[in-house]
């Protein structure tokens, strides 16, 4: 266990062990992995695994297309409440304000007459029309109520914020390559903003034809290049991560088009983005490739 791996734990298990609550994480980008022993894709509560067991569909329709659309319109932390009235706040984890994971904090179950607003529900989740679950399993879900809806997110956004300063510190890169770690922060900024060499040279301070020659020197490529594998790197982890469709990964990654995006991909990874992520769905499969 390295050291930023020992601060993640450190900032997540004090919290759980106080309040009663489980944590999971999803990851959208492969980052966390390598800094948290926090892979579970599900909460530890019997209660959402009794869910699961009879509406598993629903449940991942709702986890991986309805949550993860509403990151991506949304980035901020919001409350989700599922078709069983289980209760969750999601709070996106982010990298130089590109989201690269979400944590979710639960599980909460609705104490208050007062009907429900704001919160992200599924088609069939409307105030007072839940299938709730068994009563022995309700037992174990946290109450929650309008007055302690904005403690609890003002909460999970400060564990958030910890997780990414860990994260942050994780990918930087010191001393005398500190410019290209400049550079990558500029990229990771601005690759979907459709940024110009001249705005990376007055990012660094350098002038276009040193900023040019840094680029070929550390990283073998041109600035359009460089742009085209961050929106390549932004495509392979929605494929691999997310259930998007190839056209809206498209467009959440910068390309103009699905057809631009098919045959960047094809030229740089041999294969089509729907290859890719058949391939990646495969591992996930059978990961010890027996």
């Amino acid at each position: 266990m390295n050291a930023s791996e020992t601060s993640f734990s450190d900032v997540v298990e004090p919290f759980v062990r106080q309040f009663g609550l489980s944590i999971c994480f999803h990851d959208y980008s492969g980052k966390l992995e390598n800094v948290t022993s926090f892979k579970s894709l599900f909460h530890s509560f019997a209660t959402c695994a009794h869910v699961k067991k009879q509406c598993y569909i629903m449940c991942t329709n709702f986890d991986m297309k309805v949550t993860q659309q509403h990151l991506l319109q949304n980035s901020e932390a919001f409350f989700k409440c599922c078709h069983s009235g289980i209760i969750e706040c999601v709070v996106p984890l982010k990298i130089f304000g590109a989201i690269v994971g979400v944590m979710f904090v639960g599980q909460f179950i609705w104490v208050s007459e007062a009907p429900i607003s704001d919160f992200l529900l599924t088609d069939s989740s409307t105030p007072g029309d839940y299938k709730l679950p068994p009563k022995k399993f309700r037992e174990e879900l946290v109450p929650i109520s309008p007055e302690n809806l904005n403690d609890i997110k003002e909460i999970c956004k400060t564990i958030a914020c910890r997780l990414e300063s860990i994260l942050h510190q994780a990918g930087q890169i010191s001393g005398d390559v500190d410019v290209k770690w400049r550079i990558k922060e500029f990229f990771s900024k601005n690759f979907l903003k459709a940024p110009t060499l001249n705005d990376l040279s007055k990012y660094i301070w350098l002038s276009n034809s040193r900023t040019s020659h840094i680029l070929k020197r550390h990283f073998d490529k041109t600035f359009p290049e460089l742009i085209n594998c961050y929106k390549l790197d932004r495509a392979k982890n929605l494929l691999a991560y997310t259930s998007f469709s190839v056209s809206e990964i498209a467009w959440q990654s910068g390309f103009k088009d699905p057809e631009y995006l098919h045959r960047i991909f094809k030229k740089s990874e041999g294969m089509t983005p729907c290859e890719y992520r058949h391939s990646v769905e495969l591992i996930k499969a059978n990961p010890n490739g027996i």
